[in-house]
């Protein structure tokens, strides 16, 4: 099973291109050396999930409040976008488990 997370940049407004050249940035996030049967290693996958995240919608400066709050409100999309991927994650790594347990 592939372990790992494809981020894109959900949000409108988080691509600034001509319409014909617009393409989605994205990332892949690996949960390589995680056990996501633990509690710890799931909170592990989601600091690269938000990490991933931060690069993928990028940052704004300081004094430009519309350019934080859009890369903001990215960041936040992409996130809730990965959640059904990150729950099959867990769910596949926890289910040896709970298969054991009955």
């Amino acid at each position: 099973m592939l372990k790992r997370i494809v981020l894109a940049a959900v949000a409108a407004g988080a691509l600034v291109a001509p319409v014909g050249a617009q393409t989605r940035p994205s990332q892949i996030v690996s949960a390589r050396g995680l056990d996501l049967g633990r509690a710890a290693d799931v909170v592990k996958l989601e600091r690269r999930i938000a990490r991933a995240a931060r690069a993928v919608c990028g940052s704004a400066p300081d004094w430009d409040l519309k350019g934080q709050i859009a890369a903001d409100r990215c960041r936040t999309a992409t996130i809730v976008a990965t959640t059904a991927q990150r729950d099959r994650l867990v769910a596949a790594a926890r289910a040896p488990a709970l298969a054991a347990a009955r």
